[in-house]
C-alpha cells in the first residue's frame, strides 16, 4: 500500500496502491479507513476527494475515521472501493507546520484497526454498567473469530485510539483488586501483567496514562480503572473507580472497550490493512560565525534524512543539498534557510539558519601618560562590547592586565605597552600602543601675606620651581579657587589657610599652606543711658565683643577720658555726648559710638484722695507724675514698697489705711512722698445663702433680713420680701447708705406630691417605688395607719394588699393595690411526706385565682384553683420525669398574668 512523505497543505493519497481479494464475494457494505496513529483531532482529515454514484462518506473528527459505504446500506462492488480508496482517499492537513507521521488502517469491518498491534478495538456504550459486568460481557464477544476481552493499553497508540478517538469512555482491563496499589491487567493475553505501582506519585515498569492525581482511591475501594470522561484533566487519560462507578456526572460508567486479537490460537482475519505518511522535519542544525568576513561552514539535520538549502524563506534559489553546506565569501550577518523537501514542495516551512558575521573591534587609546618622578602609570583604553587585554610588546610578549583601566607595571624612564580588544564572539583587535613618560615633580617657595583687621581679601604669593601653581581651599581636594603665582584671596571674616599646588605636565607638588591671619574687629555691643539728677557725674558704661575700649569727648580724635568698659565722667550740668572706642590689638571699631549723659530735673507727683472701698478688700492707687513713674510706699519716709506704676492695686486692708506716692524719673526721685487716705466703709450683713422648700401646689415668702435699704432681687422686685410659687434660685441684692451692696442667694426647691409609680415584689417582700424616685420626702404604709420611712415590707404572706404613701410635709398621698404570690421554685413528689406537692401559697384567700401548669412544648398538664390547690407531678396518674415545667397565674380580672417556671425534682 506504500509509505509517503507528505508535502505540508497539499493534499496526498493514502495509498500508492491497493487491492481487495475475497473469493466468495464481489462487493460489502463499507470500508472504514482511520488515522489509527499520530491524529491531531482539529487539523487532520481524510476525505473523498470526488463522487461516485451509490457511493456515500461520512467523516468522524473524534475518531478521525472516513467510512465509504453504499447509498441506503446497499452493497459497493469491490471495484468502486478500491477505486475510491486508491485514488480518491486524500489526507491533508490544516496546521501550518505539522509534524511526526501517520498510520492510516483500512479495514472491512467497523471495529478501530491499530496496525502497530494488529489488534481490533471497540466501544460499547452502557451506562452505569459495573467493571465485573463489563469484563463478562466483553468475554462472550467475537469478532470475525477473534475473542473479545476488555482492553489493555500498552502504548500511546493504544490509549489515544481507545481514548481520545473513541467514541465514548469506559472500564479498561485493570484492577488493583488483588493487592491495593499493584495495578494489573486482569483480561486478554496480558492477563496477570503489572502496569502501576502506588498511588498517584507511583511508579510504571512499562506503559500507563493515568489523568493527573490518579489513581487515588477516592473512596477506599476504587479498584477498577476507566477512562476518563471528556473534558476532565488529560484527554483519554484514566482513573480508578469502585467496582459500579458514580450513579451520575463524570465518574459514572458510560459503557467498555473491547479489544480483540493476540489470544491464543487465533489466526488474525484478512480484513485489514495499512499505510503510512511521514512529515519530516528539520530536526537541529548548527549556525557558524566569521570575524570580519569569510566562508561560514553550516550544518543541519532531518528526520528523513533530506537537507535542501535555500537563500529565501519561500521560493528562492536551491543553493546544496546535504548536511553540510560552506558559505560563498561574506561580509555581512546572512540569513540561510533549510527544509526537509527539495523545491517541489513549496508549502513546506524552512528553518533559518544564521551565518554570522562578527565585528572586529577596534581599540581607542589615551596617549602619551606622564608618570611624575617614578612609578605606575594608569593605562586607558577601549573598544565596544569586548575585552581589553594588555601586553608589554606589539605582538607576544606578556599580558600585564585585562580591563578598560589598568595600572601598569612601576617604570623609571619612557616606556610603551599595547592594548588588545577580544569582542564576545571572540574577535581580535590590531594592538594600539600607549607611551609613558616620565616627568620630575615640582617645588614651590612661598611667602606669608599681612594680617587682615576684620576681614577682607589678602594677596597670596608662590614662586614653582617650573610650571604653574594652582590655589586650593584644603589640604586635598577642595576647590580651586585661582591659578598663578600671585593672586587675591577671596574675601574672608576669619583666619584661613589656602594651599599653593605647582602643576608640570600633569606633575603635581605637594601643596603647601599660605596662612592669611584676620584680626577680629571689634565692636560695641551695648551702652547704657546715662542720667544725671541736676548736676554731677555720670557713670558711662558700655561692652565690646574683643579687646578694650576708650572713652572721648568727641566723635574723632578729640581728648581721652579714660579706659575701661565703666568710667566716671567730668563733672556737668548740662546734657552731654561722651564716645567709645574698642581696641582689639591695633585693630580699632569702625566708628566710635555716642553715649548721652542727660541732666534731669526733679519730678512731681498728683494724685486722687480719699480713696474709699466697701469692707475690707484692696483699693486702686492712682497717681500723674510729672516726668517718669510712682513708686508707692506705706510710710512717708522709708516703710516698704508696696508697688510701682501709675495705678496700682493696694494690699489687702481691714480699716482706715494711709499710703504714699513718689514719682521716680531715670533714677532721680521727687523731693516729697504725697499722701493718699483709704477709707473702709461697712458693708450689709445679710447672713449665709439658704436651700429652701415647699409644697409644689403652694406658695413661699422670701425674706432680705434688713429693713431700709435697698433691695435688688433677681426678679426684678425691690421690696424686703417677695412671694415665690415655683422651684429655682433667687438672689438679692442689698445696698446700704454707704452704697455698699451685699448680696444673698435662695435656692428654692418643691416637693412633689406622691405618686407610686410600682410595686416591686420579691418572694414575701414588697418594695412601693415612688414615680420621683426621691424616698426621703416621703413615709409609707400597707395598712394606711401605720407608716415608717422605708418603702420597703417584710415577711408578707400571699394576698391582695394596699400601698400607701405621703408626704412628710403634708404635700399629699397616693396609694396603690398589689398582690403577693409565693410561688415555689422546686418541688420533690417522691413521697416522702416532704414538699410533694406544688402549690400558690395563700391561693385559699385568693378566690378567683387560676394557675395553668404546662410542659416545656407548651403541653397544658393541670390548672389549680381554691377548689383543686395541688399539683402531685402526675398526668392521667402516671409520674412525669424530672424537669422544668412552667406556670401562668391568673389571680383576678385586675391583675396581669404571672408567668415563671420551676423544677419537678425526683
Amino acid at each position: 500500500m506504500g509509505n509517503q512523505v507528505y508535502c505540508p497543505g497539499t493534499p496526498i493519497n493514502i495509498v500508492t496502491d491497493f487491492n481487495i481479494t475475497d473469493a466468495d464475494d464481489t462487493g460489502t457494505n463499507a470500508v472504514y479507513i482511520q488515522i489509527s496513529s499520530g491524529y491531531v483531532n482539529g487539523s487532520d482529515n481524510l476525505s473523498l476527494n470526488t463522487t461516485i454514484t451509490n457511493v456515500t462518506s461520512s467523516w468522524n473528527a473524534t475518531a478521525g475515521k472516513l467510512t465509504i459505504s453504499g447509498v441506503g446500506g446497499q452493497q459497493v462492488p469491490y471495484t468502486t472501493l478500491i477505486n475510491a480508496v486508491k485514488n480518491n482517499v486524500v489526507y491533508n492537513s490544516t496546521a501550518a507546520n505539522p509534524t511526526g507521521s501517520r498510520s492510516f488502517s483500512i479495514t472491512l469491518g467497523d471495529a478501530n484497526y491499530l496496525p502497530s498491534t494488529g489488534h481490533y478495538y471497540k466501544y460499547i456504550a452502557s451506562l452505569g454498567i459495573s467493571w465485573t459486568a463489563a469484563k463478562t460481557a466483553a468475554q462472550n464477544t467475537t469478532y470475525f473469530g477473534l475473542q473479545g476481552y476488555l482492553a489493555t493499553l500498552s502504548s500511546s497508540d493504544e490509549s489515544q485510539l481507545c481514548g481520545e478517538q473513541a467514541t465514548g469512555n469506559g472500564w479498561i482491563g485493570g484492577s488493583d483488586a488483588e493487592t491495593e496499589g499493584v495495578w494489573k491487567w486482569m483480561t486478554g493475553p496480558e492477563a496477570g501483567t503489572v502496569f502501576w505501582n502506588g498511588a498517584a506519585n507511583g511508579t510504571t515498569p512499562n506503559y500507563e496514562y493515568w489523568n493527573n492525581g490518579e489513581p487515588n482511591n477516592y473512596n477506599g475501594n476504587e479498584d477498577y480503572a476507566h477512562i476518563t470522561a471528556p473534558g476532565v484533566g488529560i484527554a483519554g487519560s484514566w482513573n480508578d473507580l469502585s467496582v459500579n462507578g458514580d450513579p451520575d456526572g463524570n465518574y459514572q460508567a458510560k459503557g467498555y472497550v473491547v479489544e480483540y486479537g493476540g489470544m491464543p490460537g487465533e489466526t488474525a482475519p484478512q480484513i485489514s490493512g495499512s499505510s503510512t505518511i511521514t512529515i519530516p522535519t528539520i530536526t537541529g542544525n548548527t549556525p557558524g560565525a566569521v570575524c570580519g568576513s569569510g566562508t561560514i561552514a553550516l550544518q543541519a539535520q532531518s528526520s528523513n534524512g533530506n537537507v535542501y538549502w535555500y537563500d529565501a524563506p519561500t521560493g528562492g534559489n536551491l543553493l546544496a543539498s546535504g548536511s553540510n553546506f560552506t558559505t560563498p565569501n561574506i561580509t555581512t550577518t546572512t540569513t540561510y534557510y533549510v527544509s526537509p523537501y527539495d523545491a517541489s514542495c513549496t508549502t513546506a516551512n524552512r528553518t533559518s539558519i544564521l551565518a554570522v558575521v562578527n565585528y572586529i573591534p577596534v581599540v581607542t587609546t589615551t596617549s602619551p601618560v606622564t608618570v611624575c618622578n617614578q612609578g605606575s602609570a594608569t593605562l586607558q583604553a577601549n573598544a565596544l562590547i569586548s575585552t581589553i587585554n594588555w601586553y608589554d610588546a606589539p605582538t607576544g610578549g606578556n599580558l600585564i592586565g585585562t580591563g578598560n583601566s589598568i595600572t601598569s607595571p612601576a617604570v623609571t624612564g619612557p616606556t610603551t605597552y599595547y592594548a588588545e580588544a577580544t569582542s564576545s564572539e571572540g574577535c581580535i583587535s590590531a594592538r594600539v600602543g600607549v607611551n609613558v613618560t616620565v616627568t620630575p615633580l615640582p617645588t614651590l617657595t612661598t611667602t606669608t601675606p599681612a594680617d587682615l583687621c576684620g576681614g577682607g581679601t589678602a594677596t597670596l604669593t608662590a614662586t614653582p620651581s617650573a610650571g604653574t601653581v594652582n590655589w586650593y581651599d584644603a589640604a586635598t581636594g577642595g576647590n580651586l579657587i585661582g591659578s598663578g603665582t600671585t593672586i587675591t584671596s577671596p574675601n574672608i571674616t576669619a583666619t584661613t589657610t589656602y594651599y599653593a599646588e605647582a602643576f608640570d605636565n600633569t606633575c603635581t607638588s605637594t601643596r603647601m599652606p599660605v596662612t592669611v591671619t584676620v584680626i577680629p574687629q571689634p565692636v560695641i555691643t551695648a551702652v547704657s543711658p546715662v542720667y544725671v539728677c541736676v548736676q554731677g557725674t555720670a557713670l558711662l558704661e558700655a561692652t565690646t565683643t574683643v579687646g578694650s575700649i576708650n572713652w572721648y569727648d568727641a566723635p574723632t580724635g578729640g581728648n581721652l577720658i579714660g579706659s575701661g568698659n565703666s568710667i566716671t565722667s567730668p563733672f556737668i550740668t548740662t546734657d552731654t555726648t561722651f564716645y567709645a572706642e574698642a581696641d582689639n590689638s591695633g585693630c580699632l571699631t569702625a566708628t566710635r559710638t555716642a553715649v548721652v549723659a542727660t541732666v534731669l530735673s526733679l519730678p512731681t507727683v498728683t494724685v486722687t484722695t480719699p480713696v474709699a472701698i466697701c469692707g475690707e478688700g484692696t483699693a486702686i492707687l492712682e497717681g500723674v507724675p510729672s516726668a517718669g513713674i510712682i513708686d508707692w510706699y506705706d510710710a512717708p519716709t522709708g516703710g516698704n514698697l508696696i508697688g510701682s506704676g501709675n495705678s496700682i492695686t493696694s494690699p489687702n486692708i481691714t480699716a482706715d489705711t494711709t499710703f504714699y506716692a513718689q514719682a521716680i524719673n531715670n533714677n532721680c526721685p521727687a523731693a516729697d512722698r504725697i499722701a493718699v487716705d483709704v477709707v473702709v466703709n461697712p458693708v450689709p450683713v445679710l447672713g449665709d445663702d439658704e436651700a429652701v422648700e415647699f409644697c409644689e401646689i403652694a406658695t413661699l415668702d422670701l425674706d432680705a433680713g434688713l429693713p431700709n435699704q435697698q433691695y435688688e432681687w433677681s426678679t426684678g422686685a425691690t421690696t424686703q420680701t417677695i412671694t415665690i410659687d415655683e422651684a429655682g434660685t433667687y438672689s438679692v441684692t442689698v445696698t446700704n447708705s454707704f452704697g455698699c451692696p451685699s448680696t444673698k442667694v435662695f435656692t428654692a426647691t418643691t416637693i412633689a406630691a406622691p405618686i407610686i409609680d410600682r410595686i416591686a415584689i420579691n418572694n414575701e417582700s414588697a418594695t412601693i417605688m415612688m414615680e420621683n424616685g426621691t424616698v426621703d420626702d416621703y413615709e409609707f404604709s400597707i395598712d394606711g395607719i401605720n407608716y415608717q420611712a422605708s418603702p420597703r415590707f417584710y415577711n408578707l404572706s400571699s394576698g391582695v394588699y394596699f400601698a400607701y404613701a405621703r408626704s412628710v410635709i403634708n404635700c399629699g398621698e397616693d396609694t396603690k393595690r398589689f398582690t403577693i404570690n409565693l410561688i415555689p421554685k422546686a418541688f420533690t413528689p417522691n413521697g416522702d411526706n416532704v414538699n410533694d406537692q406544688f402549690t400558690l401559697a395563700g391561693m385559699s384567700k385568693l378566690p378567683y385565682a387560676t394557675v395553668i401548669i404546662l410542659d416545656r412544648y407548651g403541653k397544658i398538664i393541670t390548672q389549680l384553683s381554691r377548689l383543686n390547690p395541688y399539683w402531685d407531678g402526675t398526668y392521667n396518674s402516671r409520674p412525669l420525669p424530672a424537669d422544668d415545667y412552667w406556670y401562668i397565674v391568673k389571680v383576678d380580672n385586675a391583675t396581669p398574668e404571672i408567668k415563671g417556671h420551676f423544677a419537678l425534682l425526683r
